[in-house]
């Protein structure tokens, strides 16, 4: 943090303790092992996104379900950002 800064800094860390923590306890509690399917809905904000990372580097598999897709008709960046932060599959 820069002293004098435009930016709301505390604002955002605060932001992104909650959307890192959220995940993070609930696949802890959840005793998620290696190898074990997650599904992950709504896997393109942001608490999402932080569940896919956890969850990959605690070994499971990830299948990532995004509200931007229907049926066949997906938003292709979308699914290529949740396959690049580890999904093993995106629907």
């Amino acid at each position: 943090m820069t002293k004098g800064s435009k930016i709301r800094e505390w604002d955002i860390v605060a932001g992104l303790s909650v959307t890192t923590l959220t995940p993070f306890h609930a696949l802890k509690e959840a005793s998620l092992q290696f190898n074990e399917n997650l599904l992950v809905f709504g896997a393109s904000g942001n608490t999402g996104m932080m569940a896919i990372q956890f969850a990959k580097k605690m070994g499971a598999k990830v299948i990532a379900i995004s509200t931007g897709c229907s049926n066949s008709d997906c938003n292709r960046d979308n699914v290529t950002y949740l396959f690049s932060l580890g999904s093993d599959n995106t629907m």
